[in-house]
């Protein structure tokens, strides 16, 4: 029953992660993709005004009968779970891998510790230590959609994908600077017509909403979004004195086989995404339910992602900040605290001072995106 199809090619700029059943992400999963596309998805559906369930809790749940069930599906299940599908309603849409265009391999997972030791645990302060490690390099994706499906749905998902290829991360820990990709569509004509979805605008897109449908209110919502795009450019830099714990130049990052020479030269990235989500933690210092609230803690997630920093030219590299839930004067806040004396004293250590400019090249709203109204 499969109709139309659309192929997909994502390359990495910065480590991707899917992660598996042990904690490890060294190979592929689609399951970690698919999450991630459907909770964008969700923010997406409620950000246009249309009722998304909250699939991590009180989700939809459907019994199928007889076949009046199937016809008015859309008035029991929320515009979400009929395409990527919940408890009784399969997904309208299958993936899999074109396994003659996969290149990836995992990066050896290193170790960046905080810069000071003011995290206390059992009575004693210590170092708190994040690791980045997941998939670099490219992969393409076949979406065959069922043919029943109304063609607003895809093309809300085509016009998805874009949108996470110009401003957004795909995959998991994009709190920690992992996944941002170029997202390049592979078509033909055997495929869907999607140059017809990239040139709809959102309001030009209907999805059926209903008042039995469940709604997650309390749910990130692409309107409260703002979409930073950085570009951090560096001087004579010596990206082995990117800081760490002993401050020590002539060793390696803790867990990274060979130089960090190999990360700017190999994977044009830089693991920058910690320290910038220091600076911005200091920001609300003083502050800990609001800390908290933007940044997460143990148990609970971050409402701000920053990306690591991925190479742009010779001496720049770019990185993404993408948040919700911040009013005006706090995302001010943010932009404020990127300055070069900021990010010298929290990239490098020994005063070096190897950031020469910082530019906001794009600042987005959310609901500028899905309105078409201008960038603010």
């Amino acid at each position: 029953m499969e109709g139309k199809s659309i192929k997909v090619t994502f390359k990495t700029l910065t480590p991707l992660w899917t992660g598996d059943a042990w904690g490890e992400s060294n190979e592929l999963k689609l399951t970690g993709i698919i999450g991630s596309l459907r909770w964008w998805f969700e923010a997406l559906v409620r950000g246009m005004g249309y009722k998304a369930c909250d699939s991590t809790g009180d989700k939809c749940q459907v019994e199928i009968k007889n076949p009046d069930d199937v016809l008015n599906i859309h008035k029991k299940i929320c515009s979400v779970c009929y395409l990527f599908g919940t408890t009784g309603w399969k997904s309208r849409f299958s993936v899999n891998v074109d396994a003659e265009n996969v290149n990836l391999e995992p990066v050896n997972k290193f170790e960046v510790r905080t810069r000071t030791n003011n995290h206390k645990v059992r009575g004693k302060y210590n170092y708190l230590s994040r690791y980045c490690d997941g998939l670099f390099g490219s992969f393409t994706l076949n979406f065959s959609f069922f043919s029943d499906i109304p063609e607003g749905y895809i093309c809300l998902f085509v016009k998805l994908l874009k949108l996470l290829n110009d401003y957004g991360m795909i995959g998991a820990k994009i709190s920690q600077g992992n996944g941002v990709c170029n997202i390049e569509f592979k078509n033909n004509h055997s495929y869907f017509d999607i140059n017809n979805c990239l040139n709809k605008n959102y309001s030009d897109i209907s999805l059926k909403n209903t008042a039995n449908q469940k709604d997650c209110v309390d749910c990130p919502k692409l309107s409260d979004f703002r979409f930073l795009k950085i570009n951090i450019g560096l001087n004579n830099v010596n990206i082995n004195h990117i800081w760490r714990k002993d401050n020590n130049d002539s060793k390696s990052l803790r867990g990274f086989d060979g130089d960090i020479d190999k990360l700017w030269n190999d994977k044009k990235f830089l693991p920058v995404s910690f320290h910038i989500r220091d600076l911005i933690r200091n920001l609300w210092r003083s502050g800990r339910e609001l800390r908290h609230t933007f940044m997460g803690k143990r148990g609970e997630g971050s409402n701000i992602f920053v990306s690591h920093g991925y190479r742009i030219g010779e001496n720049q590299i770019q990185l993404r900040i993408v948040g919700y839930g911040l009013k005006d004067e706090q995302w001010q806040k943010i932009e404020d605290s990127l300055t070069n004396t900021n990010l010298n004293n929290f990239l490098w250590f020994n005063n070096k001072n190897y950031v020469s400019t910082v530019s906001i090249l794009q600042k987005v709203l959310g609901q500028n995106l899905i309105t078409g109204g201008s960038d603010s």
